[in-house]
């Protein structure tokens, strides 16, 4: 068997280019990252907001979010369990969270793309992040 390096150079070259793909992806706030159960789940936003209405949530999700004017909505609707949100600037630094969030409407200010974790404790209800 004859040792094809251009096709090991090509897979190598495709799997960078996918990882890249995903990362640019999450970055810019098309795509969410999780380790969660979701029942029910229905998304939305873009890249200057995000939305989630669900029967059920347990677990951890993140995505980056790019608010626009300098002030960050929080708002959280809780039928059952319990829902954190926390809200982490570039740096990593804490810009807002809460524990157990409840039902209520939250403002922070923000500069910049901002990085929304949630997490369900066998949470159901809805939660909506973005500009006011």
């Amino acid at each position: 068997m004859k040792f094809k390096p251009k096709g090991k150079i090509a897979a190598a070259a495709v799997a960078a280019a996918a990882v890249a793909a995903i990362l640019a992806a999450q970055w810019l706030g098309f795509a969410v990252t999780r380790s969660a159960l979701r029942v029910g789940y229905v998304g939305g936003g873009g890249r200057d907001g995000w939305s989630g209405s669900y029967v059920l949530l347990h677990g951890v999700m993140r995505r980056t979010v790019h608010p626009q004017g300098g002030t960050l909505r929080i708002e959280a609707r809780t039928d059952g369990g319990t829902l954190s949100i926390r809200v982490e600037d570039g740096n990593g630094g804490v810009v807002f969270e809460r524990r157990d969030a409840g039902t209520g409407s939250y403002e922070t200010p923000v500069s910049g793309a901002v990085t929304v974790r949630v997490e369900g404790d066998w949470h159901r209800g809805s939660f909506r992040i973005g500009a006011p």
